[in-house]
């Protein structure tokens, strides 16, 4: 076996305490320590082996994620085994096996989430603050800030108002990560180079699936309704990506 339930267990409990700390050094350690016995069982397998579990691992992460855009499952040691492979799978090598640092291996892995959000590693149960609509009006346009509104006002549309504060918090959590990736400028370009069903059908789906994901692996808790609902996952999806069409393609003739 590559890992036991003993090892998923102390690492979903290590996750919980680091709720809501910084990302230190000692912290980063301590999870390359839990994840360094698993990744020297993968390394002494086979290479037929080694593709197989990786394989494996991948098929299980995507067929967990999108059975639970579905239905409930009310199984938390198989959401405590998906937030482990989830990050396990991203240390692995690939067949070629070279050494590897694994602590440096952790620190890169992890620098993107401490560029883009400051908190724990993985787990931040606490919701975001929301700053009051009416509080500080920016005295000069924000295009991020009139594309954001555009898609709530978009999915608030689409369930007839019935849209909550929590609702607002998804999609403002999505929206910002998705305009502080890299991939931004690519699907800048896809924008300006596709139609708008390309777009929406074809080319952000994936990338939406990716950013919720991410977003659910830092706060669950928040996050959880686009798992547990695919009316509102499609709506905030179509929403999402048609408004963002028209902003990056703006944005793209502008430059």
């Amino acid at each position: 076996m590559l890992y036991s339930f003993d090892e998923v267990q102390a690492f979903v409990d290590f996750m919980a305490k680091q709720s809501g700390k910084g990302q230190e050094a000692t912290a980063l350690g301590k999870l390359s320590s839990m994840f360094r016995p698993v990744i020297i069982r993968y390394i002494d397998l086979s290479e037929d082996d080694r593709f197989t579990v990786r394989d494996f691992i991948w098929k299980f992460n995507r067929t967990y994620s999108y059975v639970t855009q579905l239905i409930r499952l009310h199984d938390k040691d198989l959401f405590n085994e998906f937030l482990f492979t989830s990050h396990l799978v991203r240390l692995l090598p690939g067949n070629k096996i070279d050494m590897i640092d694994i602590d440096e291996k952790i620190k890169l892995e992890y620098a993107s989430l401490k560029e883009t959000h400051t908190g724990a590693i993985l787990l931040d149960e606490k919701p975001p603050v929301i700053v009051p609509a009416g509080s500080t009006v920016p005295k000069t346009p924000n295009k991020k800030k009139d594309t954001l509104q555009s898609i709530i006002d978009k999915v608030n549309e689409r369930f007839d108002g019935q849209f909550t504060e929590s609702d607002r918090v998804i999609v403002e959590g999505i929206y910002r990560m998705f305009m502080d990736d890299d991939d931004v400028k690519k699907f800048k370009k896809y924008a300006q180079d596709n139609s708008v069903e390309m777009f929406v059908q074809s080319l952000f789906p994936d990338k939406f699936k990716d950013i919720v994901t991410r977003c659910f692996l830092e706060s669950s808790e928040s996050f959880e309704k686009l798992f547990n609902d695919l009316d509102f996952y499609k709506k905030v999806q179509d929403a999402m990506a048609n408004e963002l069409y028209k902003s990056l393609r703006d944005k793209t003739t502008k430059s």
